[in-house]
C-alpha cells in the first residue's frame, strides 16, 4: 500500500502488509471474501466496488475501489492492482440530497395545487400528481396548448417570461380537463434558467377557480337584479345595523320621501334623530331594541 492508503487508513507505513483485503470490512466481511474468490475464478470485465471499510481506529469509512487484474508475462492471474478513494463525504451528500429530493417529493404529491413543467418549446416535461389527474397520464411530451380551450392569446401573455423579461407571471386560461370538462385555471409561472441565465422552460402552479369565477359571477348578478329591484321599489329602504349609529345605507326612493338630498343626510350627525318626530324617537328606539 502507498502512503496515502497508509493515510487514509491511519496505519503506519508496512503496516498493511500481509493483511486479507476483506479484513478492512467494517462489517461482515464474508461478502468481499466470496467477490474476491469470484473475480479470481471467472474474471469478469472490471467494474468499481463500493463498500464500508474501517480505519485503524475503527472510524467507517465509505470507500471506492477502482480495480484491474496483475498479470505475469504469460498473462497469468498473479493478483490484483486496486486504486481507493474515500468517497465519505460524497456518500453523505448524496444520502442528504436523496433526504431532501424524497421530503419535496413527498411534498409536491401532498400539494392539491397542479404542478406542471415545460421546457422552452412550451412541451410539459413534469407533472405532479394533482397535475395528472387534471390532465391525465399521457400529458407528458404534449403542448401546453393542446388542453386550451377556445380561442385564447394566453403565449402572448407569457411571451415575457420566457423571453427572460418577467421571472414571474400570471396569467387566467380556459383548459380541458381529461374529462373533457372545461375548466379555468388561475397560473402562476416560475421561468427556469440554466447556469447562463438563458430561459429554459418554465415551472407553473395552476388552481381551478372554476367554481369560485361561476359563483363571484353569480353574486355579481345578485346584487344586479337587487339593485334594480331597489331602484324601482315604491318604498323607500335604508340599512341600520346599530341602533347606536346612523343608517349607513338609503334607497333612492328614501330620499323622495323625507325630502333631503344625500349630500344633506350625509351632512346632518345624527340622522335618525333628525328625522323621527320627537313624538315617536321614545317609541321607535324602543321598538328597535327590542
Amino acid at each position: 500500500s502507498n502512503p496515502a492508503m497508509d493515510r487514509m487508513l491511519g496505519y503506519d507505513a508496512g503496516e498493511l502488509k500481509g493483511r486479507k483485503v476483506w479484513s478492512l470490512e467494517a462489517g461482515d466481511p464474508e461478502p468481499l471474501r466470496a467477490t474476491i474468490r469470484g473475480l479470481v475464478r471467472d474474471q469478469p470485465q472490471p467494474e468499481p466496488y463500493q463498500g464500508t471499510w474501517a480505519t485503524k481506529g475503527g472510524r467507517p469509512l465509505h470507500v471506492q475501489v477502482d480495480w484491474n487484474y496483475r498479470r505475469d508475462e504469460n498473462g497469468n492471474l498473479v493478483g490484483l492492482v486496486s486504486a481507493v478513494t474515500d468517497v465519505t463525504e460524497r456518500r453523505q451528500e448524496e444520502q442528504q440530497s436523496r433526504e431532501v429530493a424524497l421530503r419535496y417529493e413527498t411534498i409536491l404529491k401532498e400539494i392539491p395545487d397542479i404542478i406542471m413543467e415545460v421546457d422552452a418549446n412550451r412541451v410539459y416535461t413534469w407533472a405532479n400528481p394533482a397535475g395528472y389527474a387534471f390532465f391525465g397520464k399521457d400529458v407528458i411530451g404534449k403542448e401546453a396548448a393542446t388542453y386550451f380551450e377556445g380561442d385564447q392569446d394566453t403565449y402572448d401573455y407569457v411571451k415575457p417570461l420566457f423571453s427572460g423579461d418577467s421571472e414571474v407571471f400570471y396569467v387566467e386560461s380556459w383548459q380541458r380537463r381529461q374529462d373533457g370538462e372545461r375548466r379555468l385555471l388561475a397560473w402562476w409561472c416560475q421561468a427556469l434558467k440554466d447556469q447562463d441565465g438563458r430561459v429554459v422552460g418554465a415551472l407553473s402552479t395552476a388552481r381551478d377557480i372554476t367554481d369560485r369565477r361561476r359563483a363571484e359571477q353569480a353574486l355579481r348578478e345578485s346584487e344586479e337584479r337587487f339593485h334594480l329591484a331597489v331602484q324601482g321599489a315604491n318604498d323607500g329602504l335604508w340599512d341600520w345595523p346599530d341602533i347606536q349609529q346612523d343608517a349607513q345605507w338609503w334607497s333612492p326612493r328614501f330620499y323622495e320621501l323625507i325630502g333631503y338630498r344625500p349630500d344633506e343626510i350625509e351632512a346632518k350627525n345624527s340622522v335618525f334623530n333628525s328625522l323621527v318626530h320627537p313624538e315617536d324617537l321614545a317609541r321607535v328606539l324602543a321598538a328597535s331594541r327590542a
